[in-house]
């Protein structure tokens, strides 16, 4: 794994961190588990993982939406880093238009027009962009790629930009949910047998949410067989952070 997706991971995990009320720097980055935790007098191994069930409904024969969706998501990126730079750790929802998921732009090209998009709804209607309303493209706004854009929370513990326009699928399922902690369940078999995690006293893992995903999932009661090897599960989704019951 590369630096940039451990970090990556740090600031999926960081919500955690905030709800356990610790210090980050009582986390210390590892490869088998991902991360390892001093906690209440324990050594303790944090496995994270996560979880984006509408990837499988995508049409993966389809190269241009698999390019598509790659310049979509490095557009995203970008203006999040823009937001970074300027402090602005906010939510924003960006709907796309109908012609961002099949276009032919070079990614540059397709990148800066989103970001020059996305500036150009916020300042002609900053007054309008508060929480929960949306700014839309209209006769004196002309966008080529953006339909809308909407911020979701003023405070947020990094800057987030969403396509919240993504969520034609229904709500994850126990099937899902059971591929996803299966996966890793396996993995903790061959940890505990690695000499050098000797010292770790129990295992979490720690699942994330992908941001597409429909809001029905907290309103769902996932199981988990005490069987998985994991004394406690979590999941995060919007800097929030839930406990399964085991």
């Amino acid at each position: 794994m590369n630096g940039k997706q451990k970090e990556d991971e740090k600031l999926d995990i960081q919500p955690l961190v905030e709800y356990l009320q610790i210090s980050s720097n009582a986390i210390r980055d590892s490869e088998s588990p991902d991360f390892i935790l001093q906690y209440n007098d324990k050594i303790i191994g944090i496995e994270h993982t996560s979880i984006c069930p509408s990837a499988k409904y995508n049409d993966k024969n389809s190269s241009l939406a698999t390019i598509c969706k790659m310049k979509r998501n490095t557009a995203i990126k970008a203006y999040e880093k823009i937001l970074a730079e300027r402090n602005e750790n906010i939510l924003i929802d960006v709907k796309f238009k109908h012609k961002a998921y099949w276009n032919t732009e070079k990614h540059h090209t397709f990148k800066t027009k989103v970001i020059n998009e996305i500036e150009s709804l916020r300042n002609t209607e900053s007054n309008k962009f508060q929480c929960g309303s949306i700014v839309s493209s209209n006769d004196s706004i002309k966008t080529e790629y953006i339909e809308s854009i909407q911020l979701i929370l003023d405070h947020f513990p990094n800057p987030m930009v969403c396509d919240f326009s993504l969520q034609y699928v229904n709500k994850i399922t126990q099937e899902d949910f059971d591929l996803c902690v299966n996966k890793k369940c396996k993995k903790l078999t061959q940890y505990k047998r690695l000499e050098m995690n000797a010292t770790i006293c129990e295992y979490w893992l720690v699942v994330t949410i992908n941001l597409n995903e429909p809001y029905e999932f907290w309103n769902t009661p996932y199981s988990v067989s005490k069987e998985c090897g994991y004394s406690r599960i979590f999941l995060i989704q919007y800097g929030k952070v839930k406990e399964l019951k085991l």
